[in-house]
């Protein structure tokens, strides 16, 4: 692998690293604080697509979960290996596919696709593991990976937001309130989160499209203003849903610090040629 294709390698795998370790820190601090999914899928009563677990049985396994989770955090940091990367995929799966199946939200069913950037940080960081392995092909393979992940996430947010999703106009009337001092109406909000769901919608299919690191940064702005927005609405007792959304906008500033350094290093090549 040339110089510059190895650095570009090193940035990507870096920028992954740190948002999974970030991602892993919020599921770890959300287990540990609140009741989640994976309780009430396994306390759940079987009728409502639970497994009927005792509290007392499904809560320690939460906790012991938890516990890997925050574990994870420097392991991801410091010597990631592609087992532990694969378990960790499977996890955020099993999260978005056991909301989905115990439905009760908006849109619940999109979940998986909604999740998608958070199950495929551990995968995209598992094709580049260890860097000497990282051949052109695995490279190749990761920036799709990673294309098709964002686009899933935008796209289901985008149609969530394109119908009105209740929480999404909480958060822009919070918004409003909050940082900028106005009030917004619903039918204000609403409006905004139509044109906001338009933009998401158009931004999935960019990135699937070109290979545009202006796409990618606005979507990895967006995605972590989008994080930065449960803390706005909840204050400080939302910053572990931000901090699980790290791949929002870590998954898409990945791609476009790969892209921007692609486009400088064919830059230098050619100046280095004439």
């Amino acid at each position: 692998m040339a110089l510059g294709q190895s650095s570009r390698v090193t940035v990507l795998r870096k920028c992954l690293q740190i948002t999974l370790s970030v991602q892993c820190l919020g599921a770890a601090w959300r287990l540990f604080t609140a009741p989640s999914v994976m309780l009430e899928l396994g306390a759940g009563h079987p009728d409502a697509g639970g497994w009927g677990w005792s509290e007392a049985v499904a809560r320690p396994l939460e906790l012991g979960l938890a516990w890997l989770l925050l574990a994870s955090v420097p392991w991801v940091l410091l010597w990631p290996r592609w087992p532990g990367l694969l378990a960790l995929a499977w996890v955020f799966l099993s999260f978005a596919c056991a909301q989905a199946w115990l439905g009760g939200h908006f849109l619940s069913h999109w979940e998986p696709a909604a999740h998608a950037v958070r199950f495929a940080a551990p995968l995209a960081l598992a094709l580049l593991i260890p860097q000497a392995l990282a051949s052109p092909r695995r490279v190749t393979q990761t920036i799709w990976l990673l294309r098709v992940a964002v686009a899933a996430t935008f796209l289901a947010h985008g149609w969530e937001a394109w119908n009105l999703h209740p929480v999404f106009v909480d958060y822009l009337i919070a918004a409003g309130d909050r940082l900028l001092g106005i009030a917004v109406s619903q039918a204000t909000a609403e409006q905004l989160l139509r044109l906001i769901g338009l933009i998401d919608l158009g931004v999935a299919i960019l990135i699937l499209t070109t290979r545009s690191s202006a796409v990618a940064f606005y979507m990895a702005f967006w995605g972590f203003i989008t994080a930065g927005s449960r803390i706005v609405h909840d204050d400080w007792p939302g910053a572990y849903a931000a901090l699980i959304r790290a791949a929002n906008g870590g998954l898409p500033l990945a791609l476009a610090l790969y892209w921007w350094k692609t486009c400088d290093s064919e830059a230098n090549d050619g100046h280095e040629s004439k």
